[in-house]
């Protein structure tokens, strides 16, 4: 049976996708992050970065959406979640890659930021970073 590790609205939502369009059966454990339980010594032994998202598997235990998300497409290659093609794949790779270290990463600080009091700095800060990651999207 796979576990997925998950909070709502994280990077973790992505594996939860591929799970809902592959159709196999899996569980969903929460671990919210909102009262630190990523940090706790319980779940610092699924995950040692104390990062969600983490699929466990049997014995083992998956972590990080790159890792994840191959293992899933090369699980179920009936659902064609990576293309044919060894350039296709290595391109399809790159992106996901790219949301990865990219995206996932500017969200994190956005969101985090907006945690923040409201300060013309923070404003100056959030809309720079607004700048800077919708013009990396426009170059893609």
């Amino acid at each position: 049976m796979l576990i997925l590790y998950y909070w709502p609205g994280a990077s973790s939502m992505v594996p939860h996708i591929v799970l809902e369009e592959i159709g196999t059966p899996y569980q969903r454990q929460l671990v919210n992050l909102a009262q630190g339980e990523h940090k706790s010594d319980a779940y610092l032994k699924i995950n040692p970065h104390g990062k969600v998202p983490a699929l466990a598997i049997d014995n083992t235990v998956l972590t990080e959406n790159i890792a994840i998300l191959i293992y899933l497409a090369r699980r179920f290659p009936e659902k064609h979640l990576l293309p044919d093609g060894i350039v296709e794949e290595a391109r399809c790779l790159s992106t996901i890659a790219w949301f990865a270290s990219a995206v996932h990463t500017t969200l994190r600080i956005l969101s985090g930021l907006s945690a923040l009091p409201l300060t013309a700095l923070h404003t100056a800060i959030s809309k720079r970073l607004l700048v800077a990651f919708f013009g990396t999207i426009a170059l893609r």
